[in-house]
């Protein structure tokens, strides 16, 4: 089942509503934000905007042009994973002067902490100016905003029961394997060790959120659900959080040990003292967060996620 037997202005009213237009456009502000003032927020957003033109361009992969399609999502692509590495190190410094802020024992350990973290995080700008400069200097972002505008402009019908059958089987076909994937994948819940595993529900319960996001304006009542894929994907992601930071303290206790001799041995146990603290403070909260998933799923399980879902895309299909 594909969208090619819709006719092009039916298409045209679909990839209009997924809000292409709008992503490209904010994505735009936001760069050019992010290139005046160097702000975390504004690289946040990006990192938004450029995971919903990512989910708009796979959902509708047949129906954008081949060249705006292949050249725009090898380059977002590229700034997005820029960005992800650089979100990592923002997040944990920002734990750490809120940690060393809120208890001022804290205050050295994490000041060396942060220090740290930010020359781990040199390589990673670099990586990040130089698809930040690629991406700026393209033309492609200008090119998808000129497409999407286009369709814009143009006066749309309603889409025909029949269009919205097709439509509804696609969606059904396109959104399934995520949905059956993370269904598989949430017996891994129970354990909170299992981080790899729990990092591939995160991962594909983003993609469920962004594709969720891009069919709301056709199916309304997938809010419902939308709320709940987005309650697991904050505490995933709070969970993810925990275990990058475990794996930051991890690096810093190695070059501690390495660097042994610059402290006197008090001052060294002090450091670990400290340090191993801090690891349970954030092994507490990844506790916690991953408790609260827990009572999450156990509001309405995964499986009855994907029935529901799935039965609205085809109840949908028969109105």
């Amino acid at each position: 089942m594909n969208l090619s037997v819709i006719p092009s202005d039916h298409i045209d009213e679909l990839i209009e509503k997924s809000m292409l237009y709008r992503y490209s456009r904010k994505f735009l502000r936001e760069l050019k934000e992010y290139k005046k003032t160097n702000d975390s927020e504004a690289l946040h957003q990006l990192r938004v905007y450029s995971r919903r033109l990512l989910a708009t361009f796979d959902f509708f992969s047949t129906n954008i042009p081949a060249e705006i399609k292949e050249k725009g999502y090898k380059k977002i692509k590229q700034f997005h994973n820029a960005l992800n590495l650089t979100r990592d190190s923002h997040v944990q410094i920002k734990f750490f002067k809120r940690l060393c802020k809120d208890n001022i024992e804290y205050k050295s350990v994490c000041s060396e902490i942060i220090h740290f973290i930010r020359k781990q995080d040199i390589k990673h700008k670099k990586e990040l100016v130089n698809t930040f400069k690629r991406i700026s200097k393209s033309h492609i972002l200008f090119e998808i905003l000129q497409f999407s505008k286009q369709k814009q402009n143009k006066t749309y019908k309603q889409l025909s029961p029949s269009n919205i059958k097709i439509f509804g089987s696609y969606c059904a076909k396109m959104v399934r394997p995520l949905l059956t994937k993370f269904n598989n994948n949430s017996r891994n819940f129970p354990d909170s060790e299992m981080q790899e595993e729990l990092h591939k529900c995160r991962l594909l319960v983003k993609k469920i959120r962004y594709n969720l996001e891009i069919l709301k304006p056709f199916f309304h009542s997938l809010n419902k659900y939308f709320k709940i894929i987005l309650e697991f994907q904050t505490k995933l992601g709070e969970i993810q959080d925990c275990n990058i930071c475990m794996a930051y303290l991890d690096k810093f206790e190695l070059h501690l040990s390495k660097e042994k001799i610059k402290y006197s041995n008090e001052e060294h146990d002090k450091y670990f003292e400290k340090l191993n603290k801090i690891k349970a403070l954030r092994i507490s909260e990844r506790k916690n967060s991953h408790q609260q998933l827990i009572r999450i799923n156990k509001k309405i399980t995964l499986a009855d996620i994907e029935k529901n879902l799935l039965n609205i895309f085809t109840v949908k299909s028969k109105q």
